[in-house]
Parts: C-alpha cells; sequence; structure tokens
C-alpha cells in the first residue's frame, strides 16, 4: 500500500497554519492544502488497495479550510486598513 496519499495535504495544512496570517501566500498554501486533501481522498475511495492514508488527508482538509477561511479575514483586514488609510500613514 502507498501510505502517502494523503501526506502533501497534511504538509501544507500544517504550513497554512503557520502562514495564514501572510495575505496572498497563506490563501494560496491553505489552497493546496484543500485540493491536494481532495485528491487523495478520491484517489483512496476509488482504489482502497493500492492508496491509504485518508486519516491524514481528512486532518489536512480540515486544516485547509479553517485556516482557509481565516487567510480570507486575514487580506480582507489588510485590505480594510489600507482601504481606510489607516495603514498608509504608518508604513509609508
Amino acid at each position: 500500500k502507498m501510505k502517502n496519499a494523503g501526506t502533501a495535504g497534511l504538509v501544507f495544512g500544517i504550513l497554512g497554519v503557520l502562514t495564514f496570517w501572510i495575505p496572498f501566500l497563506g490563501s494560496f498554501i491553505t489552497l493546496m492544502a484543500i485540493l491536494l486533501s481532495k485528491a487523495a481522498l478520491s484517489k483512496i475511495k476509488r482504489q482502497p488497495k493500492k492508496f491509504s492514508g485518508s486519516a491524514l488527508a481528512v486532518i489536512g482538509l480540515f486544516l485547509g479550510i479553517v485556516f482557509f477561511i481565516l487567510s480570507l479575514c486575514a487580506l480582507g483586514l489588510v485590505v480594510f486598513l489600507f482601504g481606510s488609510g489607516y495603514l498608509v500613514g504608518k508604513i509609508f
């Protein structure tokens, strides 16, 4: 059995936990966690004798979804702060 089907999704999910607060990068990494985890779950469902690691894929999917939402909130906060002029005076 190939046990690494869900590993990539889990790795990107953990990276998403660490980077969700960085605009665009966090969103990209957490989106990759979602996509890779869904692909792994689909692969495991189609060929369960060949692939395993569904628990890893589910954890990666959960982390990806939760921190994707948080990364969008962080991105929205940055856009709001720049739009209101609050950060412009502090940075430039």
